[in-house]
């Protein structure tokens, strides 16, 4: 068996690809997590560590830089890399030589065709991975089910059995189908409730959260990353807010997060006029009833 590791939260479809290249070579042990100490105990990394180690088995993608040779890889490009021989001797490469590259593309965008043939495997892997970011034991199960199913979509590719590809493939769809569902319902019922209030929305994470804060208005209150501390986030997508104030940053996909210790107010400029703050008291009633 092989301890392999990668980065818990959100994740995407180089990774689970990754994992189920490897999953042909042994049975696996999947760690997921961002601890040093806790990836130190892995024998494989694969899309976290700031570093590639073949040697090693270190198998990150992330921090090369444009002039690099392999940049343009992501991790499942690099594991593949690899593996390839194995697979040479298991099956037809063609179709998995294409869709190996279709993952690298997708991932770092790098000569990405929003056309591919497999742009739906890759659609649902992603309505899918954010089933509960909080909840890591519900993302813990939809990456490994995720896993099995990608080994079946590489399976399929390698011997060219197309019922076994466009079978897996709507299981995959349908389940991406109930998700994405699941959430535009939450959308419907948390929006009706949300855009009722006068004050700041203050909740937990849940994943429409950006969604809901642009079509109300109003930011969102959710736990630090550090026991004692709170983050506020709010959707700058439409607001065209590009300087700081009170330690507030926009990050490329459009929100504001700001983490402040407890004890302390939170502001959030949405305009150079306009501040909202947030009190603790606040804040301790959302997560502690």
């Amino acid at each position: 068996m092989i301890k392999i590791g990668c980065h818990d939260g959100c994740f995407h479809s180089d990774e689970v690809v990754a994992i189920a290249l490897m999953s042909f070579m042994d049975s696996l042990e999947i760690t997921r997590s961002r601890s040093e100490i806790v990836l130190g105990e892995c024998e494989m990394l694969v899309d976290v560590g700031g570093e590639y180690d073949p040697l090693n088995s270190k198998y990150d993608h992330h921090h090369f830089p444009t002039n690099d040779p392999f940049y343009g890889l992501s991790s499942a490009g690099l594991v593949y890399k690899d593996l390839r021989p194995y697979f040479s001797t298991t099956g037809e490469l063609e179709d998995l030589d294409a869709f190996i590259a279709a993952v690298d593309a997708r991932d770092t965008r790098v000569g990405y065709n929003e056309a591919n043939v497999y742009e739906p495997v890759f659609d649902s892997i992603t309505a899918l991975n954010n089933i509960d970011p909080v909840n890591h034991k519900a993302q813990a199960l939809m990456f490994d089910v995720l896993v099995e199913r990608v080994s079946d979509i590489i399976d399929a590719l390698l011997n060219k059995n197309t019922v076994k590809y466009t079978t897996t493939l709507a299981v995959l769809e349908k389940a991406a189908e109930q998700e994405s569902k699941n959430k535009n319902e939450e959308f419907t019922i948390r929006s009706q409730a949300y855009t009722e209030r006068e004050d700041v929305i203050i909740s937990k994470f849940f994943p429409t959260w950006r969604k809901i804060s642009k079509a109300t208005g109003k930011p969102f209150i959710m736990p630090g990353d550090v026991e004692g501390q709170y983050k506020v986030m709010i959707d700058t997508t439409e607001r065209g807010i590009h300087s700081t104030r009170n330690q507030i940053f926009t990050h490329v996909n459009g929100f504001i997060s700001v983490v402040k210790p407890s004890g302390t107010h939170i502001g959030i400029a949405l305009t150079d006029e306009d501040l909202i703050e947030v009190s603790i008291d606040e804040v301790n009633r959302a997560f502690n009833g």
